[in-house]
């Protein structure tokens, strides 16, 4: 393995978990504050409505990993007139999803929240907050693609200080309006304003680096069609973690009310920091083994993969442990004793799950490194 790639690729791994460490602590600092100002209740129907902009997973379709493999592909092949190709096919085809999506979010936003059984006290500021995290939704779809190509280029530490920063000011300023007392409208602004700053972020690092790169409102079909025919099957093997991460919400919601969602949400987000961490490192591997799939080293590929899952496997068992032994007190510390009484049991019982999800990530990325190889024949 080259020396200086593999530092490279070390350095991107400790920015991705750190990254994702720094904003787990800041929004752990900042969730019972939150919680306080908009109710268990209120805090549910927050989650339900951001959660809408986190079904960008689902009808992303597997594109934005699809690009960072052909963006490191081509950046290694300074092929940059076919990379202007296909960031601007990725970027106009998501823009297009992104803006079908709003409308419908915006035209059925009564019908939504009804299935989601938000109560009558709170169905009008429901309604006008989810209308405007419609236009969030547009903004993080472009923007999301615009991200891809950074790690594609392998420029971990501009998406993980864009990330940190971008979460930092997005509790804070959250924060600052519920204490002035916007409530649940304000949230939302914030968040939408957040979501328009960091689409234009990656847009200015994304033109910085590729200079030669300029936006093009023409799609390419016989690009696209590639693009969507090797992201399918990544889709397919991030199923389960957009079920575990947004689906169940609503789910939830339909049957118990958005109260219920507040006691599941908590005790996941502390789940998901642990598989987070891990995958803020994992994820930095897939544009490295893209690079080294260019020189068909196929068995450097499978050799990172196996380390790889043998030091998580490591790290992640004895954190799940500990924290499923320890579920109500580490939940009495944080939410206060009331909460840890109803939350417990939720966080002791999902609690195993992430190290299942750590695993099942590094599976899914070497099952797309295959996918890789086998195009090459």
């Amino acid at each position: 393995m080259n020396k200086t790639k593999y530092s490279l690729l070390l350095k991107n791994s400790l920015w991705g978990s750190g990254s994702f460490l720094f904003i787990t602590l800041i929004s752990f600092l900042i969730l019972p504050f939150i919680i306080k100002k908009l109710s268990i209740e209120g805090y549910g129907i927050y989650i339900l409505i951001t959660s809408l902009v986190g079904f960008y997973g689902i009808l992303d379709l597997g594109l934005g990993s699809a690009l960072i493999k052909y963006v490191a592909e081509l950046h290694e092949k300074n092929e940059f007139e076919r990379l202007n190709l296909y960031i601007n096919s990725t970027v106009i085809f998501q823009g297009f999803v992104g803006l079908l999506s709003s409308i419908a979010i915006v035209f059925f936003s009564k019908n939504i929240l009804y299935i989601l059984n938000v109560g009558k006290g709170n169905i009008n500021e429901a309604t006008y907050a989810l209308n405007l995290c419609a236009l969030g939704f547009f903004f993080t779809f472009i923007g999301g693609a615009y991200r891809s190509v950074l790690q594609g280029l392998q420029l971990y530490k501009f998406t993980s200080l864009m990330d940190s920063i971008i979460n930092l000011a997005l509790n804070l300023f959250v924060a600052i309006v519920l204490y002035m007392g916007y409530g649940l409208v304000g949230s939302i602004v914030i968040n939408v304003l957040v979501a328009f700053i960091s689409f234009v972020g990656y847009y200015v690092l994304v033109k910085k680096n590729i200079p030669s790169y300029m936006v093009n409102l023409y799609i390419n079909i016989k690009i696209l069609k590639d693009i969507i025919s090797f992201s399918f099957y990544i889709f397919l093997s991030k199923i389960s973690a957009i079920f575990s991460n947004y689906v169940v919400r609503f789910v939830i919601s339909f049957f118990l009310g958005p109260t219920a969602v507040t006691y599941y949400t908590v005790p996941s987000k502390l789940v998901g920091a642990l598989g987070g961490i891990s995958s803020g490192a994992i994820s930095a591997i897939f544009p490295y083994s893209s690079q080294l799939n260019v020189t068909n080293s196929g068995d450097e590929i499978k050799k990172l993969f196996l380390q790889s899952s043998r030091i998580f496997t490591a790290i992640l068992f004895p954190l799940v442990v500990f924290i499923s032994l320890f579920s109500y007190q580490i939940l009495t510390i944080w939410m206060g004793k009331e909460f840890a009484h109803d939350a417990w049991f939720v966080l002791s019982v999902i609690s195993f799950s992430s190290l299942i999800g750590s695993l099942s990530a590094i599976r899914s990325e070497e099952h797309t490194s295959e996918l890789q190889s086998l195009r090459h024949l």
